[in-house]
């Protein structure tokens, strides 16, 4: 059989000033996932704040979630941020189920530190579980390099995590991902 596309009335216009700023924020943002990473002490992490969602795909622009087929559930939050309007959970029903925030950002070798904000809702979590929040450095070809932990202990509050590293020579990107690490309650 034979398909049939029909396009009509295709125009190109100027952005009203809205609209323009809106594509050079996302421009911006975007441009932190090409290239190399810029080493002037900004962030490297494209929609940080989880505020941004110009695809329309009802999540934060550039970041992946995952249940990592556990069952979790992973949620862009209006409820309480820290800052702005949004921010990303993962809840899990059980300590037998973990999930995540992720995306992937160029990185340089060097020293990094590496900073989140967080807060739990009736989290039950052993040592080194629950909040995890995990860069893991890759090369050029996708393997892992090494990873790093900035954990946390429950807290209803808004609370800082952190970790110090150093990239190796090999490393080209860095997976950021924000965990609740096999621990009931809600990251």
């Amino acid at each position: 059989g034979t398909t049939e596309i029909a396009f009509d009335n295709i125009r190109v216009i100027p952005p009203t000033p809205e609209q323009a700023a809106i594509l050079d924020q996302y421009a911006a943002e975007a441009g932190k996932l090409g290239g190399p990473p810029a080493l002037d002490g900004s962030n490297l992490v494209p929609n940080s704040g989880f505020e941004m969602d110009l695809t329309g795909q009802g999540k934060p622009d550039f970041w992946s979630a995952g249940d990592w087929g556990l069952g979790s559930v992973m949620t862009w939050e209006t409820d309480n941020p820290l800052a702005g309007e949004r921010s990303v959970s993962v809840e899990c029903a059980s300590k037998d189920q973990r999930g995540s925030w992720d995306l992937r950002v160029p990185l340089a070798p060097g020293p990094w530190v590496f900073q989140g904000w967080y807060r739990t809702r009736d989290l039950q979590a052993d040592p080194n579980k629950g909040v995890d929040a995990r860069v893991t450095l890759v090369d050029a070809d996708g393997r892992t390099i090494r990873e790093f932990h900035a954990h946390g202990e429950p807290s209803e509050t808004w609370k800082q995590t952190t970790v110090r590293f150093e990239a190796p020579a090999q490393t080209a990107a860095a997976h950021v991902y924000l965990f609740n690490f096999f621990a009931a309650g809600k990251v």
